[in-house]
């Protein structure tokens, strides 16, 4: 049987060596083996975690759940820092149902799919936890097409799920989790828009020049937008500004 890639998280070895600072350098397949594409480090298929009672046997595969103690009563520190640094209101926090792990200190962005838990991420607030990581992550997410907000006459592919729910306001977005598309998010999105944009931070301009020649492959219209911030540090109105002067720009003159 083909096995396929569940999810990505943190490679022991490059951790090791101060890398992998996302923590998704580790990919874990559906038949147990994991690989990482930076270090080569691998746990083949046979090898399997065990608990001190040395009759269970786990494989290495993962459910997708939300901690158990999660609830929508955000904190008023991380809900100030929604709403003071990216000026996201109650209607936004409960739109895209933004959750809160008082155990875990995480503050969760789920992603729901026809009414499925496809994956999420965790933005870290236990001090300790902060030092190694900012974000914790579950699921495939380089296999998701999360789609934010209404349909429109285009769709903003942004890195972080933030970025993708402030730009969504004026123009449906997905977040890409990164900087790379995978040519089967290109093949969806051929089936649902003509017209992308791919705006990314400004340490992923390249990149995104690069997705963008890749993007034509699949989808005529393909244009990137150009910033010296992220999509997330503009405010609603510079994002506005921003989107109008580009789809005019590239594809109504």
């Amino acid at each position: 049987m083909e096995s396929t890639l569940l999810y990505h998280t943190a490679c022991p070895r490059c951790r090791a060596n101060g890398q992998d600072t996302r923590g998704n350098n580790l990919a874990v397949y559906s038949d147990g083996h994991q690989f990482c594409y930076s270090c080569k480090y691998v746990v083949r298929v046979n090898q399997v975690q065990r608990f001190k009672n040395k009759d269970l046997i786990v494989p290495l595969t993962k459910q997708i759940s939300l901690p158990q103690d999660v609830e929508p009563s955000l904190p008023s520190h991380d809900r100030g820092w929604l709403e003071q640094k990216y000026e996201f209101n109650n209607s936004t926090i409960l739109n895209n149902k933004i959750l809160w792990s008082n155990d875990r200190e995480l503050l969760i962005f789920p992603y729901f799919i026809n009414g499925s838990l496809e994956g999420w991420q965790g933005r870290v607030f236990n001090q300790q936890e902060k030092i190694k990581r900012k974000w914790f992550s579950q699921g495939a997410l380089n296999d998701i097409v999360y789609l934010v907000g209404k349909e429109s006459p285009c769709i903003i592919l942004t890195e972080s799920i933030i970025s993708a729910i402030k730009v969504s306001r004026f123009q449906q977005a997905m977040p890409i989790w990164g900087s790379n598309i995978s040519p089967k998010k290109w093949v969806a999105l051929s089936h649902v828009t003509d017209n992308v944009f791919i705006w990314l931070d400004p340490d992923k301009q390249k990149e995104a020049v690069i997705q963008a020649k890749t993007g034509r492959l699949y989808i005529d219209n393909v244009s990137v937008i150009l910033s010296d911030r992220k999509p997330k540090d503009f405010s609603y109105e510079e994002i506005k500004q921003i989107l109008d002067k580009h789809w005019y720009r590239d594809w109504e003159t």
